[in-house]
């Protein structure tokens, strides 16, 4: 749920960003489950139940189909070079819709219970606005002059005869060149970066230059900044829930999970404050990338009651296998500073779609424990560990993956989560709940990057069907570079959210 200085837009290939992105879900589910903190690993008989344990279906006592409405607010506080900027947004969404068949034995056999269920939730939603403002020593020169030193100038610049829209084209078709070429192209065409003539020749047109250095300069405070980011769609989670009853006391669940995974950022950077011996007056560099694919895993999950009060529960959710897309649209605009105060606009009116990739998040094992008081309530925690080291591209023996999987291996550690949740029944028509959650860092050497949430919540049980109430609030602290390469200063993010969430429940 939070990161380590990963690049706010990192789009050479795959990146640790995109690991943890794809890996993280968010703390969704029916109000009933969040309200508890999501300690439902050994309740069960609930919707949202299903993700903590598959045993949990065959818990429900009748057949019942459910959704729920949830409104959040956030609150995202940037800071970049002690300026911070600050911006809310808010959020209406529909997480989650259930249903689950629930089939007695009426004979006396073994297995006394079946249940089949069906839930689709929200798992994650990526839908963020910050902004980000301040004063650096370094500038995006640095990010051009990263891809464009050791590259033949032939390589990276417009051919006789070829505009820009072309060049970008051909560019990103070449093999050695692709992507970092056309960085190349948009950092000498826009006149950020010039070349170094070759020592025995004063042509700074000569093809075969491969050396460059920067057209701009920094005013007495820096560079000013100016970064808007925005962050759209999310993961959809499908589950096909099987469970079954044993002598009354063993209740074990299979879950068959597939993913359909939406994301979209709008990466707009500003720059000016240039001093007055520089070539340039602005820049403005906006990216959009866009990631689309699906994915699937398994879960298996077992509740054991030692007595009609004590419930045990453990359940293994395997890794997701993802298939992957990605697709940019850039355009950057430059003010020179010349006589004429050129305005130049360089647009490739076309999109770099990149290969297909695969991708593997880490797989967790997650144990509980519930005490049920009768009919009075209950209390449950629960314990998950979850090794984000683990997080894998594939094929493996690509030597750019190889890489990769080594870095994620060495940056990233298992995460321990707390969960603990207690529900009090003030009558058959009131009950009363509360939640905690608290999770280690992701990052290796990163403590203070955990997170923690408090959720509580009421529950109306009307009979045939319930509303249930819950309210959270969250704090989250994520850590960001402006990019990958070349300008790399950090900026922080925190986020708080504050959410409200109502789930009807119907018996069947």
């Amino acid at each position: 749920m939070s990161m380590l200085c990963f690049s706010a837009l990192s789009l050479q290939g795959q990146t640790t960003e995109d690991a943890y992105r794809w890996s993280q879900t968010s703390f969704a589910g029916t109000a009933r489950y969040v309200a508890m903190g999501g300690a439902f690993g050994a309740v069960g008989g609930d919707f949202s139940a299903f993700n903590a344990n598959p045993a949990g279906s065959s818990v429900f006592a009748f057949s019942e189909v459910g959704f729920s409405l949830d409104y959040s607010s956030f609150e995202n506080s940037t800071l970049y070079k002690n300026n911070r900027s600050t911006n809310e947004e808010n959020l209406l969404h529909f997480p989650q819709g259930g249903i689950v068949l629930v089939l007695d034995n009426t004979t006396n056999g073994d297995w006394s219970k079946v249940a089949i269920g069906l839930n689709i939730e929200r798992v994650h939603n990526y839908r963020q606005t910050h902004a980000v403002s301040g004063y650096s020593q370094g500038g995006i020169d640095q990010y051009f002059l990263d891809y464009a030193q050791g590259r033949y100038l032939g390589d990276i610049s417009i051919l006789s005869g070829e505009n820009f829209q072309e060049a970008y084209r051909d560019i990103g078709e070449r093999q050695g060149l692709g992507y970092p070429g056309q960085q190349a192209l948009f950092g000498y065409e826009g006149f950020i970066v010039n070349p170094i003539p070759l020592a025995d020749d004063d042509d700074p047109t000569n093809p075969d230059i491969v050396d460059y250095r920067s057209n701009t300069a920094g005013g007495v405070n820096g560079y000013r900044h100016a970064l808007f980011n925005t962050h759209k769609g999310g993961i959809n989670k499908f589950t096909l829930n099987v469970s079954s009853v044993f002598q009354k006391k063993l209740f074990i669940g299979l879950n068959i999970h597939t993913y359909r995974l939406r994301f979209q950022q709008q990466h707009n950077f500003f720059e000016d404050g240039y001093s007055s011996d520089s070539g340039i007056r602005e820049t403005n560099f906006y990216n959009r990338l866009e990631t689309n694919g699906s994915g699937s895993s398994f879960q298996l999950g077992a509740i054991y009651k030692l007595s009609n009060a004590l419930r045990l529960g453990v359940s293994l959710q395997s890794p997701t296998y993802y298939q992957l897309n990605d697709r940019i649209r850039q355009v950057l605009t430059v003010d020179l500073n010349d006589e004429n105060n050129t305005n130049l606009r360089l647009d490739p009116e076309t999109e770099t779609v990149f290969p297909d990739y695969d991708f593997r998040t880490p797989g967790h094992l997650r144990g509980s424990l519930a005490y049920v008081f009768k009919d009075k309530g209950l209390i449950s925690v629960d314990y998950t560990s979850k090794n984000y080291s683990q997080m894998q591209f594939t094929p493996a023996d690509d030597l750019f993956f190889q890489s990769l999987n080594q870095t994620l291996n060495d940056q990233f550690s298992r995460t321990q989560t707390w969960q603990v949740g207690g529900e009090f029944r003030l009558n058959p028509l009131f009950s009363f709940r509360g939640g905690f959650i608290h999770e280690s860092s992701p990052i290796a050497l990163e403590e203070h990057l955990e997170t923690t949430i408090f959720s509580t919540g009421v529950g109306l049980n009307f009979g045939p069907s319930t509303v249930d109430i819950a309210v959270v609030n969250a704090q989250r602290t994520n850590k960001y570079r402006m990019y990958d390469r070349g300008l790399t200063t950090p900026y922080t993010l925190d986020k708080e959210q504050f959410s409200l969430q109502i789930t009807y429940r119907l018996k069947l």
